[in-house]
């Protein structure tokens, strides 16, 4: 997660928000490492869920690591009986819109959510319906 941490591509996250929300995430392992990690917060008000912290390790781009995760976190959220899933994003739109997410507005999302949207980073928001 480190290295896009410091390219500004993902928000930092302290070890205790790792660890409270280590539920959260799904993985996928190659050669015994983890090349990509995602989470899925759960809004039961709402019935619905935000994909965070989806990363990639950088040598596995293009080999099917991200489908895998999205695939991962679509069976995590029928587990959970979601009705949608949501993701913020600044840099990776054209991966969500591949998936077929759309754009939506911030008053769309959980009211949880809406009260810690960051207006100055202003990153779109992307919904896919389970």
């Amino acid at each position: 997660m480190q290295p896009s941490v410091d390219e500004g591509r993902l928000l930092e996250r302290s070890a205790k928000q790792l660890q409270q929300g280590l539920d959260d995430f799904v993985t996928v392992v190659r050669e015994g490492a983890i090349v990509g990690c995602a989470g899925l917060k759960y809004y039961p008000e709402q019935n619905t869920g935000e994909i965070y912290a989806l990363v990639v390790n950088s040598n596995y781009y293009n080999t099917g690591v991200s489908a895998e995760l999205m695939t991962l976190l679509f069976e995590k959220a029928s587990g959970l009986g979601l009705s949608s899933v949501f993701a913020l994003s600044k840099y990776s739109g054209h991966f969500f819109v591949r998936n077929h997410f759309k754009v939506i507005e911030v008053q769309n999302l959980p009211k949880e959510r809406q009260a810690t949207y960051d207006h100055q980073r202003s990153p779109y928001i992307y919904q896919k319906h389970c």
